[in-house]
């Protein structure tokens, strides 16, 4: 027979497990019932099958909606047309051969007449051109004016990029690719507002046109700059149109919905002018940084005072059938970036002849001992951002546990660290900063033991975490990975910081760090002018914020506003691999997703126009 106090021991962990999912249920139902609220309120979800807003509107716009841009089968092959030109030219980050960008905007300018000022003297209608380039005198600004160098070392009387010959005046990039330091690797156009409202702050549309190089060209179908138009039915239940080529995904596409949008806002008279300038930036080196473009750029809008009321760039995008247990589209805006920085620990050891190795470590096992300790000793998760997310998808997921999870998050935080760590991957990347070894060097011959060895571990920094942050976490961690030391010392140059404690040195290397971007708000207008957008043109699909994990040009241009947010509007496909195919091989966009996307664009920017009419 079971004992008494045995028996009761099992009657109260019974009845306590049954409290508890209890209160888990009840809390889970409330958490549900607080959601559907939510979303009732967002937007009608009658209309939303119709592809109609629930904020009416008048006049023009009203023309606009619910599908977009009245393309002909003209217009919508000219446009298609438009990017296949644009993805022949071969702009690949690391080549240093500015002429081939010269020649990609040459043609811009010819394909876009309606847009573009002073680059082509023939126009068809519309009233004029409307973007006109800002030039930037980025050196003069950023030396405080005067003279030293004049703004031909940016750019030729049309605006066209050069680079310096001297080899004095490169800088090298990560990649062992020389940049000249006289190189502005980005263009910058206007469309002015009118005069009454210059005290409005501008908004910005940012994309970059720029792309990774190609890794083995003969696993790609077409080649990788043929601009190839094919019809493909092997994924579908109806044949899709897709333009295959690198820049498709990433980010040409970007670029040119935007231009394609601002000519469709002319060509069919949606927006005459709008009521505050509109910026559009274009990258040449955002694969590779953004040192010389985007940087630039912000450090010259930050001298002359001037901050955006808004600003879009790539990011998110729609994650169509991406997840298990969500089956609707996802729309991922991003509103943060993680920070990103390299930290080179160096180890220093006694060499000798491998035939006698030292009883204490070797460089080599030190420097393994390091990434043991790195993995093992993850940094604190922060789970507010993650908890957001799974808050917006529940309503989504047609799993009860994700449901229970997202909706009792505060009780299951100690387990969902442990488990996030463990786990890896995006979940993980979301809630902390992550450290990822990428490069390990020691040792020179076979027969000897090496003196010193490196390893350089890249870390994406959360926006809840400081630089300063990660390296007090590594110099607590690796104190123990040789002999224990002084306590850390630190010496700063102009390029690294270095902390050393005793046998082993960590490096900062200032030269590619960027803090994490500060969290843009998503319960306020500036986000509902994307969520807005995204409802009117792709009525399925649901809006949710997000950390953007890995990194754009905005990790610049987000220091020049408080609203500033990443979406790409494509939608990325599991069934066809679309995601695998962003800097991977066979990148290709679906015509119907591309010109989608240019509505989007054209929702956005007239719902900005209207939308911040109130904000200074």
């Amino acid at each position: 027979m079971m004992k008494p106090i045995v028996k009761s021991i099992l009657q109260f962990l019974f009845f306590a497990l049954m409290g508890l999912i209890g209160l888990l249920s009840v809390r889970t139902y409330l958490f549900i019932q607080e959601i559907n609220r939510n979303i009732q309120q967002d937007f009608d979800p009658n209309r939303i099958k119709e592809g109609k807003s629930h904020v009416q509107h008048h006049g023009s716009y009203s023309s606009f909606l619910p599908h977009g841009f009245q393309w002909d089968e003209k217009e919508r092959n000219a446009a298609i047309h438009r990017l296949q030109r644009a993805i022949q030219f071969p702009t690949i980050h690391h080549v240093k051969d500015y002429e081939i960008f010269n020649k990609l905007f040459d043609q811009m300018f010819k394909d876009f007449p309606l847009l573009f000022s002073n680059h082509h003297h023939h126009h068809h209608g519309g009233g004029g051109p409307i973007l006109k380039e800002v030039t930037l005198d980025i050196l003069n600004s950023l030396n405080g004016g005067g003279g030293g160098s004049s703004i031909e070392n940016i750019n030729d009387g049309n605006g066209r990029t050069s680079g310096s010959n001297s080899s004095d005046d490169d800088d090298e990039d990560e990649n062992g690719t020389s940049f000249s330091s006289n190189h502005l690797a980005a263009r910058v156009f206007v469309w002015k507002s009118n005069n009454n409202h210059q005290n409005k702050r501008p908004i910005m549309f940012t994309g970059h046109v720029d792309v990774v190089p190609i890794n083995d060209e003969s696993k790609w179908i077409y080649p990788p700059f043929s601009g190839m138009i094919v019809n493909d039915s092997s994924q579908q239940q109806q044949q899709q149109q897709y333009l295959y080529g690198r820049g498709t995904l990433d980010d040409k596409n970007g670029v040119y919905e935007i231009l394609e949008a601002l000519n469709q806002l002319r060509r069919e008279n949606l927006l005459q002018q709008p009521d505050r300038d509109i910026y559009v930036v274009i990258g040449m080196d955002e694969e590779i940084g953004g040192e010389h473009g985007a940087k630039k750029v912000t450090s010259y809008f930050l001298k002359k005072n001037i901050t955006f009321a808004f600003i879009l760039d790539e990011g998110g995008m729609i994650a169509d059938q991406q997840f298990p247990t969500i089956h609707s589209p996802v729309a991922f805006v991003a509103n943060a970036e993680k920070g990103f920085c390299n930290f080179e620990i160096k180890v220093q050891c006694e060499p000798g002849h491998s035939s006698m190795p030292s009883i204490h470590h070797t460089c080599i096992s030190k420097l393994s001992k390091a990434m043991i300790q790195i993995e093992n000793n993850p940094m604190k998760a922060h789970l507010s951002i993650l908890r957001n997310m799974m808050s917006q998808l529940a309503p989504l997921s047609s799993s009860l546990v994700f449901k229970m999870i997202a909706a009792n998050m505060d009780l299951f935080s100690p387990f969902l660290d442990f488990a996030l760590n463990y786990l890896g991957g995006a979940p993980n990347a979301v809630t902390r900063t992550t450290f990822a070894p990428t490069i390990i060097s020691a040792g020179v011959a076979a027969n000897v033991l090496p003196s010193t060895g490196t390893l350089l571990v890249n870390t994406r920094l959360s926006p809840y975490d400081r630089i300063e942050d990660v390296l007090k976490h590594l110099e607590k961690i690796l104190g123990g990975v040789g002999n224990v030391g002084d306590a850390p010392s630190s010496t700063t140059t102009t390029t690294t910081t270095t902390h050393t404690t005793n046998n082993i040195t960590i490096t900062v290397q200032k030269t590619t760090c960027d803090e994490a971007s500060r969290v843009s708000c998503h319960d306020c207008l500036e986000f509902n002018i994307i969520k807005k957008s995204i409802h009117q043109m792709q009525p399925d699909a649901f809006v949710v914020p997000y950390l953007f994990i890995a990194g754009s040009d905005s990790k610049h241009y987000r220091k020049l506003s408080d609203y500033a947010y990443g979406y790409l509007p494509m939608r990325l496909m599991k069934a066809n691999q679309d995601l695998a195919r962003i800097h991977g091989h066979n990148e290709r966009i679906s015509t119907q997703n591309y010109l989608e996307s240019v509505n989007v664009y054209g929702a956005i920017i007239l719902n900005a126009n209207e939308m911040l009419k109130e904000r200074p």
